[in-house]
């Protein structure tokens, strides 16, 4: 006779199912903290283009056009420097498709948040919460209305 008995099909199919249980997890934070390193890419670069237009003329500026950068133009997410009057400045990368963001406040801000990165997560998904973990060395967020928020160490 040929051919394989229930058992053995039975076998391989549970083989199956928990290679698949361990892998998929794995993978979607994988994909998350792929999409969320491009949050921060670009944050990063912005920062960078914010200091030296600060360089040159003394205010940071909330026009991305006249930083001398090529920046993402992807739907995935938005870029928004936040450039207040008391010259605290910071760019926000936020992706509401992903519902991450990443926050780089600049060096003139003063106290705790000169320099700082933060990775924030707009929901309870887990995963995001887990990669922001990872990524910063944090134990735990901070939540605050809205988001959570992880510093970057």
């Amino acid at each position: 006779m040929k051919g394989f008995t229930l058992i053995e099909l039975l076998v391989v199919v549970l083989i199956i199912g928990i290679l698949a249980a361990v892998a998929v997890p794995q993978y979607q934070k994988a994909v998350v903290k792929s999409r969320y390193m491009q949050l921060m890419t670009a944050g990063d670069a912005i920062r960078r283009a914010e200091e030296a237009y600060y360089m040159a003329n003394g205010v940071y500026t909330n026009d991305l056009s006249a930083l001398d950068i090529e920046y993402p133009t992807s739907g995935d997410f938005s870029l928004a420097p936040d450039v207040r009057a008391d010259g605290h400045a910071a760019i926000n990368a936020v992706s509401s498709k992903w519902h991450m963001g990443h926050i780089v406040y600049f060096d003139n801000h003063s106290g705790a948040g000169r320099g700082r990165r933060e990775c924030r997560v707009y929901n309870n998904d887990s995963v995001l919460h887990q990669v922001c973990r990872g990524l910063t060395n944090s134990a735990s967020g901070n939540s605050v209305s809205g988001y959570t928020y992880y510093i970057f160490q």
